[in-house]
């Protein structure tokens, strides 16, 4: 295991003493001397953990009481929003069962029912769930029939590598959003790796399970905890939030009987994420103290590890990661000079339905010319915006 000196603020580690339980009678007895909480809250919140904080301190009686109240308070506007959602995820898949439709739950609505087992612990705002393909066209109609409109119909045979998703919304401001999947890989940038991954396979595995009374799919432990760290290395997340390690290593808790680790590497270099898994994996041994059998991480370890990769990996070891940052494992992932250029071209320069999509909220115009503007746009703004960012994130979260 690597090691690196922490640039990680006193709030920080405290967070993070309190994710690995360890937060000692010394540091509670006069916490104010130690971290600003006003600081301290703000970390949590953007780390969205601060409902996980509430539990975890709510019996640590000389914390501050301002602070108290306010991860209360998130703690409960999160069970109140997930009590919205559960329902309006129940009266979905009730319509898909009645129409023959099978539903795998992912990440949020799965997370918070089936690991965390607290509807107050998780927040979401959206449901994700998973589909096969050939069952699109009556999902969509299901989901009309309820109210809810797809935000964009333009893409749907899931041939290429970028986007395999629709957008539900509904008129309904109590209503979530569904996000209707028929991969689980899902992304504005080429992912080849998406067409190494079995999905026959995710659903021959799939686990029967009940949220909220009503019978779905959840994926098989491995599957799960896969898909989570291939979610928590997408470009736009990169790591850069400590939920996403924080739900990895729950998982594999609640799951430690029955999660194959076996199947676990297998399945990572069979689908082309071992890299991803080996990051994620690596992260939450160092920063949240889940104790990774060493024999996985070295087998998922590269043989070869590049520069952009080991800038990741450094940056995100010390607390510093920022939205964007996994882009070097992406691009590391291309071996040819040729593959790296053309994967940056076509980050930049996705198929105009990819661009169709990503920018339906914003704009209605789908003028390819416009909307490969906006896209140049988007990429120069997050560039030059970087250094800013990380250099506002490093005096102000860490």
């Amino acid at each position: 295991m690597r090691k690196f000196k922490s640039a990680k603020s006193n709030e920080y580690m405290f967070i993070v003493s309190a994710l690995q339980s360890t937060v000692n009678n010394q540091q509670s007895a006069n916490p104010q001397h130690i971290v600003d909480f006003s600081k301290l809250l703000n970390i949590a919140r953007d780390n969205n953990v601060s409902q996980r904080l509430y539990t975890l301190l709510r019996e640590h009686h000389d914390m501050p009481h301002g602070f108290m109240v306010e991860i209360r308070k998130d703690y409960f506007s999160t069970a109140a929003r997930n009590t919205l959602i559960y329902s309006a995820f129940k009266n979905v898949i009730e319509a898909f069962n009645k129409n023959g439709i099978d539903a795998i739950a992912m990440k949020g609505i799965a997370l918070a029912e089936l690991i965390y087992q607290d509807i107050g612990l998780r927040g979401m705002s959206d449901v994700d769930l998973l589909i096969r393909k050939e069952d699109i066209k009556r999902a969509n109609d299901a989901l009309e029939g309820m109210g809810y409109y797809a935000v964009d119909l333009s893409r749907f045979d899931g041939g290429d590598s970028y986007l395999t998703t629709c957008d539900y919304r509904s008129e309904n401001p109590l209503h979530p959003s569904f996000h209707v999947h028929w991969h689980i890989v899902n992304s504005t940038i080429p992912a080849p790796y998406l067409s190494k991954i079995n999905m026959d396979e995710i659903w021959r595995d799939g686990v029967p399970v009940e949220i909220d009374g009503i019978r779905v799919l959840s994926m098989s432990p491995h599957h799960f905890l896969i898909h989570l760290c291939e979610h928590a290395m997408r470009v736009t997340h990169s790591a850069s939030k400590l939920i996403y390690l924080v739900d990895i290593k729950a998982l594999a808790e609640r799951y430690k009987d029955t999660l194959d680790w076996h199947k676990v590497v297998e399945t990572s270099k069979n689908y082309g994420l071992d890299k991803f898994v080996y990051n994620i994996l690596s992260f939450c041994k160092m920063n949240i103290a889940f104790d990774v059998p060493e024999v996985v991480l070295n087998n998922l370890k590269p043989d070869k590890i590049s520069f952009g990769e080991k800038m990741f990996y450094s940056i995100t070891a010390k607390g510093n990661g920022f939205s964007g940052l996994s882009y070097l494992v992406h691009l590391a992932m291309n071996k040819s000079f040729v593959k790296k250029a053309l994967f940056i071209f076509r980050t930049i320069f996705p198929p105009a339905w990819v661009l169709a999509k990503r920018y339906a909220y914003s704009s209605k115009d789908k003028n390819p010319a416009l909307l490969y503007l906006y896209r140049i746009e988007e990429i120069v703004f997050h560039i030059f915006s970087l250094p800013i960012r990380h250099l506002k994130g490093s005096s102000a979260r860490l």
